[in-house]
């Protein structure tokens, strides 16, 4: 196998890049904004087992549920839903807080000009995440080693 990439393919490689991540409708992008949500709650939840020396095995033990949910919850497989959450403030004595705030103009213009459904740059972890529709586009889009 050539581990060499010439410039043609390297410009082919950025173009399909370019393109990994531009939602055809509001539903795609709207989906994407849900698992971006979701992962950042389950990075919260990541740093308080972290600082009660816990791992998703005793998580799971302790809310009598299986490992594998607890696996999908944090690869975004499943989505974490309100219920979850009661049954995590009162295993953890925690309360989970919503705060909103306002985005600067910067990066209302940018959340903007991606819900024109315009390429953007994301985390690796976060586009693995997408629904069926846009995997199965991002698929098409890679090109195939030689």
């Amino acid at each position: 196998m050539n581990m060499r990439t010439n410039k043609s393919d390297k410009k082919e490689i950025e173009k399909r890049m370019e393109n990994l991540l531009s939602f055809e409708n509001n539903a795609e992008l709207e989906d994407f904004d849900e698992i971006v949500f979701h992962l950042r709650v389950m990075n919260e939840i990541k740093d308080l087992l972290k600082k009660k020396n816990w791992n998703k095995k005793k998580l799971a033990e302790e809310l009598g549920t299986s490992q594998s949910y607890i696996s999908q919850l944090f690869s975004a497989n499943k989505l974490i839903n309100t219920k979850l959450i009661g049954k995590l403030e009162r295993l953890l004595n925690v309360r989970f807080t919503i705060k909103i705030e306002e985005l600067s103009e910067e990066a209302a213009l940018i959340q903007k000009e991606s819900s024109s459904f315009k390429p953007g740059r994301i985390e690796t972890s976060v586009a693995r995440q997408l629904k069926k529709p846009a995997r199965a586009r991002i698929k098409k889009t890679v090109p195939k080693s030689h």
